[in-house]
């Protein structure tokens, strides 16, 4: 079973928000060799296949396991 407690705290989102914001985002994405859509047409094709969910699903995946993993939660650093 898969833990999804991550997305209810505010500290993961804020880690996504700067993954996309730093750069993070587009080194993934030429990394893995995924592609965000360039039209309309291309994101609608996506999401009937399933493609658009499958990228999503493993960004958010690596943004756990490589930031919010990694990084100290500011409420544990704030505790000492």
């Amino acid at each position: 079973m898969t833990d999804n407690r991550h997305f209810a705290d505010p500290w993961f989102w804020m880690c996504v928000h700067e993954a996309v914001e730093s750069g993070f985002l587009n080194e993934w994405l030429r990394l893995t060799g995924n592609r965000l859509p360039r039209s309309e047409i291309e994101r609608m094709v996506d999401e009937a296949t399933g493609y658009g969910e499958d990228v999503a699903r493993q960004f958010l995946q690596h943004v756990k396991e490589f930031i919010y993993d990694t990084i100290p939660h500011p409420v544990e650093v704030a505790n000492g």
